[in-house]
């Protein structure tokens, strides 16, 4: 840095910092700049997931392990049907299941064969009690 003397007349002033600028810049630096500034990217820590968290996980995973073919369907019992009927709207309540796809299977009449009636009434009092989960279309049928 200069001084303010007669010499200097005519050039140019330049403070600290456009001083170390000017030698950043510079296509051979006599010296080392103190305006670099290195860093390493961290690898990213896996987040640990929270109770809330893992119980939706496991829950996606049993709507995605859910018989949804009617072939399986037909093959249980009764009882295991009317089970599964209710697992299915409490999955279509969470909307991890459509309720179209729902739909489509409990009004499949191959889905009612061997059913008594104390099983067939539990299921209709489960859909009739979860209704407002289907369109206002499908609730008339």
């Amino acid at each position: 840095m200069g001084t303010l003397g007669w010499k200097d007349a005519g050039s140019v002033i330049l403070s600290k910092n456009e001083a170390l600028r000017a030698l950043h810049d510079s296509e051979k630096p006599t010296q080392q700049s103190k305006m670099q500034v290195w860093s390493r990217r961290k690898e990213a820590k896996e987040r640990k997931l929270s109770v809330r968290e893992e119980k939706e996980q496991e829950e996606a995973q049993e709507a995605k392990d859910l018989e949804l073919s009617m072939e399986k369907l037909i093959e249980k019992r009764p009882e295991s049907r009317l089970k599964w009927l209710t697992k299915a709207l409490l999955y279509v309540g969470r909307k991890t299941i459509k309720a179209s796809t729902l739909y489509e299977i409990i009004m499949d009449k191959a889905f009612l064969i061997g059913i008594d009636a104390r099983t067939g009434s539990q299921m209709k009092a489960s859909i009739l009690a979860n209704g407002h989960l289907f369109s206002p279309k499908q609730q008339k049928a």
